[in-house]
């Protein structure tokens, strides 16, 4: 029993180092993950701090960012370890210690990347070596600046060329708070002046106002201004400054008036120069406009130009800002088929066609009934030749008398069939060609391809851009328009508005024009058209008397033009009659004296 007892306080002895034991091991175990929490918590907060990286959270949500990357001067576990603090909290960081020998950052996406920096960190200024001129650029990148001094922080940046089209913020740490300030420059490398203005504050959440970068004071831009042609007794900056369509296009004006629109809004400056081209391939490099954009002459084009890929090496295009209509502007034809068409446009060919073989049917199967003598009765002893059967058919179509007398029943069958026929024809047709000649001209031309197609003929606009697209245009209808209307003379119909509109006016001709300077010319005519002119004359001029009893003359005329055809048919039944009757002189003369010889 005692030594049973003796084992039972050994074991007990035992059982209770082995708890004392176990509470030591975990008591060591709490310090040191306690010590490894301190100490990750240590190696995150020697970079940001616990504010700061809540501020940065809102920062980035405000802004849109999805990527960042942060310059430190730690030791790299503690970058580490900040990494993936922010990665719990959704935000994807790289990270890059000051005075590495990185080569420079590009985008590697189409999102922006967020650049976090501390100026705390010697030399940080260095930072901005591994970046191309690209650095500032708000599309590319935004920037975080945290520092204690804005003052000196500001300073600095000022050598930078942060322009206004920038994404850059400085923090500055309060005593419980973050005030933010942005930093751009109106004009870097144009004079431009430096502002440093507060956009917001961070007090335990993110509180931005509503900025725009209106006040531009101090840019000077430079642009070009195509005018192609003489600017009269004027100075060019009058020219400019009026706004008449009738005299520039908006391929000149309407571009540098939103200029001035901007201008105004924005408070920069603006130097105008003048040139006759908007940008060629001249001698390997290029001329007027597009020429000074490259060489540097000028910050801003001054008027619209093409987009092409020649000159999208060198210069930037803008959305475009005013839409131009040039087109084609014409009096549409009243017969668009000719006046030769105005008596086989009421049927289809297939209805001619079937007239046609109807006819002749009815002129065969007459001479065939006119040969067979089981159609003859006594007294049909008259004319029976062929030609007289299809004189008579020819009759019924004219809706003349008939010439053959027979008796047969079949015979006289045939004749009153052609006759009636005719009839319904004759009235049917009458009626769609006096409707045809009095009603409004129907409208064909829709398309280029309709154009190609028609009797007009064609001009374009004496302007370079015009003759340029002719050039180098590759759509097969534009060349076969240029060939064989527009160049088809001599010398290709590039005409000045003035004249284009006035052959328009006469007819017969398509004026391809900006309608800025076509419209304004066609505005008298239409004042015309519309009364304002007869109303004006009314008011400003005495009218005439009425009579007592004044007939109407409001009747439609058909003109002698429309009437042209059937006299042509008249004249040539005319001639070719006379040439018919002297042939049977001569043929009569003969044969008489073949007679006479004989006897």
């Amino acid at each position: 029993m005692r030594q049973s007892a003796i084992r039972c306080n050994f074991l007990v002895i035992w059982l209770s180092r082995g708890i004392i034991y176990d509470r030591f091991v975990a008591a060591i175990l709490v310090q040191s993950l306690n010590a490894i929490m301190n100490l990750t918590a240590y190696s995150v907060l020697t970079i940001l701090s616990t504010a700061e990286i809540d501020l940065i959270r809102d920062v980035f949500k405000y802004k849109n960012l999805y990527f960042g990357t942060i310059f430190h001067c730690s030791k790299p576990e503690n970058a580490i370890c900040l990494q993936k603090h922010l990665k719990k909290i959704d935000l994807r960081f790289s990270s890059i210690k000051m005075n590495s020998n990185t080569s420079h950052l590009k985008p590697t996406n189409d999102s922006r990347v967020g650049i976090v920096l501390n100026t705390s960190c010697q030399n940080w200024t260095q930072v901005f070596e591994h970046f191309d001129y690209n650095l500032f650029k708000k599309s590319l990148y935004s920037w975080l600046i945290f520092t204690d001094d804005v003052s000196s922080t500001s300073e600095a940046l000022s050598r930078y060329p942060i322009e206004v089209d920038s994404d850059v913020a400085i923090i500055s740490r309060q005593e419980n708070s973050y005030d933010i300030f942005e930093v751009y420059n109106t004009g870097f490398f144009t004079n431009g002046r430096y502002h440093v203005e507060p956009m917001g504050y961070w007090y335990y959440k993110l509180c931005m106002k509503g900025h725009r970068r209106t006040n531009l004071d101090g840019i000077v831009l430079r642009s070009a201004v195509v005018v192609t042609h003489g600017i009269g007794h004027q100075t060019f900056e009058e020219y400019i400054s009026r706004l008449k369509p009738e005299v520039d296009s908006l391929h000149k004006l309407k571009y540098f008036t939103l200029l001035n629109y901007l201008r105004e809004m924005y408070n920069f400056s603006l130097i105008v120069q003048r040139t006759n081209s908007w940008g060629y391939v001249t001698n390997g490099s290029f001329d007027g406009m597009v020429g000074t954009l490259q060489r540097g002459e000028t910050d801003v084009g001054g008027t619209p130009v093409f987009i092409r890929a020649d000159r999208a090496k060198f210069i930037h295009y803008v959305t475009a800002t005013w839409p131009s209509k040039p087109c084609f502007i014409f009096r549409h034809p009243k017969h668009p088929g000719g006046f030769l068409t105005i008596y086989t446009r009421p049927l289809s060919n297939n209805v001619w066609l079937c007239i046609i073989a109807f006819l002749v049917f009815a002129g065969s199967l007459l001479c065939v009934l006119i040969k067979l003598r089981v159609t003859r009765t006594a007294g049909d002893d008259g004319d029976l030749s062929a030609s007289l059967a299809l004189l008579s058919i020819w009759s019924a179509v004219c809706q003349q008398g008939m010439t053959v007398n027979l008796r047969a029943s079949s015979v006289r069958l045939v004749l009153f069939s052609s006759f009636l026929f005719s009839l319904f024809v004759y009235q049917y047709y009458n009626a769609l060609v006096v409707s045809t000649l009095l009603r409004a001209p129907p409208v064909t031309i829709r398309s280029l391809e309709d154009l190609l197609g028609s009797k007009l003929k064609a001009g374009v606009e004496d302007v370079l851009y015009n003759k340029d697209y002719f050039r180098r245009t590759t759509d097969p209808i534009a060349l076969k328009l240029y060939s064989r209307k527009i160049a088809s003379s001599p010398r290709p119909n590039f005409l000045p508005p003035d004249r284009g509109m006035a052959l328009v006016k006469q007819g017969g001709y398509a004026y391809h024009a900006d309608t800025a300077f076509s419209y304004p010319i066609i505005r008298i005519r239409k004042m015309a058209e519309s009364g304002l002119m007869q109303r004006l004359k009314t008011i400003w001029d005495e009218p005439k008397p009425l009579c007592v009893r004044t007939p109407d003359s409001s009747i439609f005329n058909v003109t002698l033009r429309e009437f042209t055809t059937p006299l042509l048919l008249l004249c040539l039944g005319v001639l070719a009659a006379t040439i018919v009757f002297m042939a049977e002189l001569v043929v009569y003369r003969l044969q008489w004296k073949r007679i006479q010889f004989r006897h």
